[in-house]
């Protein structure tokens, strides 16, 4: 079994997809970043007061943010936490809150639960028989004080009595996904009369019931996941105000700016390459100056009631840019051979061979996935009696698009 293991850890981290295991060998290799991380976590799990729900981190490309967040996603499943995660695009904006709600739902996992989690979560609960007693009080007290509109108190009530596999227990996943109507749900939880919040509050108030859900049962928070938020760029050309701005703005809910939840039993981590607030936020002569146009353009648009948020949102960014704990650093010398002697026991328990050590070179900014992959197809060689060299290629990537008219 161990050697079994052990060659799937090679071959996630050969083709470049690490699963678990592999990442939590590897490491995040950001102490500082694991520190704001770690307290972030016991924040939510204490229920700690603070200004946001959250940070962001930036890095260049190949100092490994996407590795970062599945290290985090790792951490916080194994201390107790739900994780989920979406990668921003231009087909998955920001200010599309439905989809991104739609992603964060399906990308969910915990440490016992990599698929369906929600739906294996709640199926878990209702099968041992779990008390929804002090949750369906919490709900109600929410729905009085005007956090909660009043069909998310029946759903409350109707949790305990809804079954894995039925038609009403799928229309309950559709809705928390974002997607069943208000029809629907109202007709699977036998709640005709009950009040539906509106399209503009029903992911807030969705992400408040779901995330306080988990904590009555027994986890400590929800943990979101934003993988390149630097795509925010990619919404049109420079120009492209309108749009751009009202993705900014919807950062001040992800990260919950105005505090509306709260119990805080969830929080959000983004991370988005370098240079995104000197190139797309800061005045500057090569800039897009984002913080001068996105407000005036929001505020002569059909949403002037943006320009405020989105300012916020931006500033937000240009604080977390200027903390030195939340930028990536390249791996070190000793970091990279801390590691490959580690990948090293793993390749030989893999293979029931013996493999040498290799030197450290290469480019001071190349990441640490391809050193990496160099190593092992370096051992494979080995392995099989060849003395050949390995290159590997650095692809720098480009997030330059073409102009297109604004909403």
């Amino acid at each position: 079994m161990a050697n079994l293991i052990s060659r799937q850890i090679i071959e996630s981290l050969r083709t470049g997809v690490p699963i678990r295991e592999a990442v939590q060998l590897v490491g995040s290799g950001q102490p500082s970043l694991e520190a704001e991380f770690n307290d972030l976590l016991k924040q939510v799990r204490t229920g700690k007061p603070r200004n946001d729900s959250g940070f962001i981190f930036f890095g260049d490309f190949g100092t490994g943010k996407s590795h970062a967040l599945e290290f985090f996603a790792s951490g916080a499943e194994n201390s107790g936490f739900v994780v989920s995660r979406a990668t921003i695009s231009r087909n998955l904006q920001l200010s599309n809150h439905r989809a991104i709600l739609s992603q964060l739902v399906a990308q969910m996992s915990t440490k016992d639960h990599r698929e369906d989690a929600l739906a294996r979560i709640l199926d878990d609960s209702t099968s041992m028989g779990s008390d929804f007693s002090g949750f369906q009080t919490w709900c109600a007290g929410e729905v009085t004080a005007g956090n909660l509109a009043s069909i998310y108190g029946s759903i409350a009530q109707a949790l305990p009595n809804l079954r894995y596999g039925t038609e009403e227990f799928d229309k309950l996943m559709s809705y928390l996904a974002g997607s069943a109507t208000q029809q629907e749900i109202k007709r699977a939880v036998s709640a005709p009369r009950s009040e539906v919040p509106p399209t503009e509050d029903r992911t807030w108030q969705t992400i408040h019931f779901i995330s306080n859900l988990f904590v009555h049962l027994g986890f400590n928070g929800w943990i979101l996941l934003l993988d390149e938020l630097e795509l925010i760029r990619m919404i049109g050309s420079a120009s492209a105000r309108v749009a751009r701005g009202k993705s900014y703005a919807s950062l001040s809910k992800w990260f919950d700016f105005s505090r509306e939840s709260k119990s805080r039993a969830f929080a959000t981590v983004g991370c988005m390459t370098s240079g995104f607030v000197a190139e797309i936020i800061e005045y500057g002569p090569y800039s897009w100056n984002d913080e001068g146009n996105i407000p005036n353009a929001l505020l002569a648009s059909a949403s002037p009631h943006l320009a405020s948020p989105a300012a916020e949102a931006m500033k937000f960014i240009t604080s977390q840019d200027a903390k030195k704990s939340l930028q990536l650093a390249w791996p070190s010398s000793e970091d990279k051979e801390r590691l490959q002697e580690s990948l090293k026991g793993i390749y030989e328990s893999a293979f029931d061979t013996k493999s040498p050590r290799l030197p450290i070179h290469g480019e001071s900014f190349e990441s640490i996935r391809i050193y990496i992959r160099r190593w092992i197809a370096q051992w494979d060689l080995s392995r099989h009696g060849r003395k050949d060299s390995v290159t590997i290629n650095a692809v720098t990537q480009n997030f330059e698009s073409d102009d297109e008219d604004d909403e």
